[in-house]
């Protein structure tokens, strides 16, 4: 109706929320799923954006998102936030869009850029670049503060995350946003800087037309650049095939080339109208033939790969269900001829390679048991998601059979399944039929209770309470099997909203100024552990073993922030741990909450959400909104249970409440309480391989559970000698010869730069695929960045010697060698089952003066076995100096390693 004009608006919140399900569905139908991203849709004449702007929410904003189409007329972006009791897919909490118009940047067709977002911005609407007149910005709001917020800390997270090349904040698996994919990116520029190198500048000059790496341009600028290119008649034949070679990889792996800017759900009029059973299929095809193309050999073939295959093959078999069982087989050939028919001999040839590994012919056996024994071995199903389940065990292998065949393999030999390849398929299969049968049963506009089963198998207690609130969705206060089936009574909002009022007029009246400044000596304490916000800029949280001079100095400069000595004291008094204490004793003497509150502190384990300017957990954080005479203050507060038992569920709790002081510097400041909030919940144990460096237990028996702790028996580790050890094996390591290559950097090293890359100062280096997948030109090139991007060949020689597998290996061999981590590490090694993690990740950081440190990242986790999983997570860090002299030398700054068990996962 909106596109056919029939429908001009004004639009409701329910109209937003529809049209966001409507296309998620959409983006799912063609195998485009994901949790976090954004679309990019045709949308003529802009209807849809107009009948977006008469939505009465609607405000301008400003955004980072395609800014190269944001000064056309019409072309600046708006924001609508959700209501309390509508939530958008996936709990986000506003939609961000913004017109693309036809001949702005070389664009086809009018088009309209929508991105979902957990927070709004609606405080920065006057800062809006190209406001439109014509759209009025819906008036504030008090949680306009707390969103406004929300949304800077998740731009900082974004910077963070492009700084650190992210390894910070990484994104989701599934997220399909609009950035140019760094593979794609590193693809682009490494054809550029070689037609360059190699006296093809006119060429690399057709390739850089229109900044294809800028953020409204991407892959659609980058393919008119090739097709270009590739008309060219004076090509030479190497280049040829470089320049095809890149136009059909990205043929290959996306779809809507001529408006595609990265990897965003692109849908199109046709596809809006109701997508073709074939589109669909291909694009699910063709992510499927992906997942196997980004292996680097059949080799390095690793089990999260096989399961992520798998997963692909899953998804395909339930879509061909869904849009067209009665001619599946007819279908599933003419997709995955569509979605091959770009593939080179050579990728051809490697998906016949990886086909024929033992790792996804045992996959095949697997599902081919699944079909034998009628859906048995997968457990007590109800009858529908049997049949569901079944169904796609059955079409899954038509699948693989025809991949085999289009990549020229043939059918190959089916031996019989394992207890592994049934650990692989069971709970992909009993996955993909419950979100069948979920699918079939939940409206698209009710997604709360989606949105809780999702809560419930994250750690929320480690969640900031706004991001755990939109998925639990309004009024609820538990969430999980095990806190929902606790009893209890009705909570009685009322007397909370007493008590803690109450607690802060208190505090106002009587809590003594006796800290440094004059400010409150408890809120100083609080100031020094975990520090402050006011206004969005922080103050503390540097501790008290630093000077007088300097911690005096942080307090003054918190003092000039909200205003002076006498609003600060009487911001001081009511600004402390005391508000948490408040917090906690409503919530046990509420007959609703008491029992949650209860079960939470009887258990051990406590972890807390670490603060964003400093990276520490911290047990509860405070920020201040100053307007002229008030203050709003907002106190959250979040922790996480992880029982001793490893079968155990941790239990999470999160609580927030704002008030406001108003006419601070008088004698009697008036004390409003705007809003406070609490959400206990609960979640299988966690892999300690998921779980964060700041929130693992540091203790002397690096066990996370009971299980392992048994183990230890009466002898504990002894992390002097282990230290001592690395130290020596570290020292070792450095001053031992290697076989010198390319400009005398370790054959060793240059074998693992191609097959496992590394990070220096945030930049990726080196790739996959193996030596021999690249030419002598392009390896020299590959580590020729490396060398400059270290400071040169000798400094480049020794920090190779230390940077290649052999590192992990050392760390592995020196703690065997403590007796009683040693019993641990034996233990891991005997655990009967395949690797489902194996995490090694080395990032380097240069300083100006010469030092080089280096960091490692080693996570590794076994699935089932004896009715467990076993998993272990650490990380080596050492400095490297004295770099450019004969005799180098390096400097352990710090290590540790946690062992953890975990019931088996489905």
């Amino acid at each position: 109706e909106v596109n056919a004009g029939t429908l001009q608006g004004p639009a409701s919140m329910e109209d937003v929320r529809d049209l966001m399900t409507f296309l998620t569905a959409k983006g799912m139908e063609k195998g485009d799923g994901f949790s976090e991203g954004a679309f990019n849709i045709a949308d003529p004449n802009h209807r849809l954006r107009d009948f977006l702007d008469s939505c009465p929410e609607t405000y301008q904003r400003p955004s980072s998102h395609i800014e190269g189409f944001q000064n056309t007329p019409g072309g600046g972006h708006r924001g609508i936030d959700a209501h309390a009791n509508i939530s958008l897919p996936y709990g986000k909490g506003t939609l961000l869009y913004g017109s693309m118009t036809s001949g702005t940047n070389q664009l086809q067709g009018d088009r309209l850029f929508l991105k979902m977002e957990a927070h709004g911005c609606r405080l920065t609407s006057r800062s809006a670049p190209n406001r439109d007149p014509q759209i009025v910005d819906r008036p504030a709001r008090f949680k306009d503060i707390g969103q406004t917020l929300g949304h800077a800390l998740g731009f900082c997270r974004t910077v963070l995350r492009g700084i650190s090349g992210g390894r910070l904040f990484a994104n989701l698996q599934d997220s399909r946003k609009e950035r140019i994919p760094d593979d794609v990116a590193r693809n682009f520029k490494t054809l550029v800087h070689t037609l360059d190198s190699s006296g093809q500048g006119e060429m690399a000059g057709i390739l850089r037309q229109n900044d294809p790496l800028a953020t409204a341009q991407g892959i659609r600028i980058m393919v008119a650049n090739l097709d270009q290119a590739l008309a060219q008649n004076n090509l030479l034949q190497d280049t040829r095939d470089s320049l095809q070679g890149l136009r059909n990889n990205l043929a290959a792996r996306f779809d809507h080339l001529d408006v595609r800017i990265g990897n965003e759900v692109v849908l199109n009029q046709y596809e809006l109208s109701g997508s073709p059973a074939l589109t669909s299929t291909t694009n699910l095809m063709r992510a499927t033939i992906n997942s196997l193309l980004s292996v680097a050999d059949a080799q390095s073939l690793r089990p999260d790969q096989v399961e992520h295959f798998a997963r692909q093959l899953a998804k395909a078999a339930t879509n061909i269900d869904e849009v067209d069982a009665e001619h599946s087989t007819v279908l599933m050939g003419n997709a995955l001829r569509t979605a091959a028919e770009h593939l080179s001999p050579a990728q051809h040839e490697h998906l016949a390679t990886l086909l024929n590994t033992p790792q996804l012919k045992g996959m095949m056996a697997g599902l081919l048991d699944v079909m034998a024994l009628g859906g048995q071995p997968l457990g007590a199903m109800d009858d529908r998601s049997y049949m569901i389940a079944t169904s796609a065990s059955r079409k899954m292998s038509q699948i693989y059979l025809l991949l085999c065949n289009t990549s020229g393999l043939g059918e190959p030999v089916i031996g019989d399944s394992t207890h592994q390849d049934m650990d692989l398929v069971r709970p992909i299969l009993k996955a993909v039929s419950n979100e069948a049968v979920l699918a079939r049963h939940v409206r698209a506009a009710d997604t709360t209770r989606t949105n809780q089963a999702q809560l419930a198998q994250q750690a929320a207690g480690i969640m900031h309470m706004g991001d755990a609130r939109l998925l639990a969705g309004p009024g609820t206060i538990a969430v999980g099997q095990f806190v929902e089936a606790i009893q209890r009574g009705e909570v009685n909002r009322e007397a909370i909203s007493t008590h803690l009022l109450t607690g802060i007029q208190e505090d106002l009246a009587n809590m003594p100024d006796n800290g440094l400044e004059g400010l409150s000596g408890q809120f100083v304490a609080d100031f020094q552990r975990n520090g402050i916000s006011v206004n969005g800029q922080f103050f503390g949280a540097r501790g008290s073993n630093i000077p007088v001079e300097e911690q005096r100095a942080q307090v003054q400069a918190f003092i000039a922030a909200v205003g002076g000595q006498a609003k600060a004291q009487q911001i001081a008094r009511v600004t402390s741990q005391a508000r948490l204490g408040d917090m906690l004793t409503a919530l046990h003497q509420d007959p609703g909450y008491g029992p949650l509150q209860h079960e939470h502190t009887v258990n051990a384990g406590t972890l807390h959400l670490p603060i964003a300017q400093t990276g520490r957990p911290s047990t509860m954080s405070f920020s201040i909104l100053m307007h002229e005479d008030n203050a709003c203050i907002q106190v959250d507060s979040s922790s996480q249970r992880v029982p001793e038992d490893p079968d155990s569920h941790e239990l999470g709790m999160n609580s927030s409440f704002t008030f406001t002081l108003q006419g601070l510097g008088t004698p009697d400041p008036v004390v409003r309480l705007d809003d406070w909030d609490a959400l206990f919940s609960s979640t299988p144990r966690r892999r300690i391989v998921d779980m964060d460096q700041a929130n693992l237990r540091r203790g002397p028996d690096f066990a996370s559970d009971s299980r392992l702790e048994a183990m230890f028996d009466t002898q504990l580790p002894n992390r002097d000698a282990i230290t001592a050890r690395l130290t020596t094996e570290l020292t070792e390591e450095l001053r031992t010869a290697k076989t010198p290559g390319y400009r005398g950097l370790p054959d060793e090293f240059i074998r693992d730069f191609f097959r496992r890359p590394l990070e220096v100062n945030g930049q990726t280096h080196g790739t996959h695929g193996g030596v021999n997948s690249f030419t002598e030109a392009e390896r020299s090139d590959h580590l020729d960045a490396f060398i400059d991007a270290v400071g040169g060949e000798s400094q480049a020689r020794h920090i190779a010697t230390m940077t290649y597998q052999n590192m992990f290996g050392l760390m592995d061999v020196v703690l065997t060698q403590d007796p009683a981590v040693g019993v641990m590490e034996e233990a891991f090694a005997n655990h009967r089952s395949n690797f489902s993690t194996d995490i090694a990740n080395l990032s380097i950081t240069t300083h100006q003066d010469g030092n080089v440190d280096v960091h490692l990242d080693f996570r590794q986790q076994k699935g089932e076995a004896d009715g467990y999983e076993f998993g272990k997570n650490g990380f080596l860090d050492f400095r490297l100096s004295d770099l450019n002299t004969d005799a180098p030398a390096v400097q352990l700054q710090g290590w540790d390693m946690h062992y953890g068990t975990n019931a088996p996962r489905e």
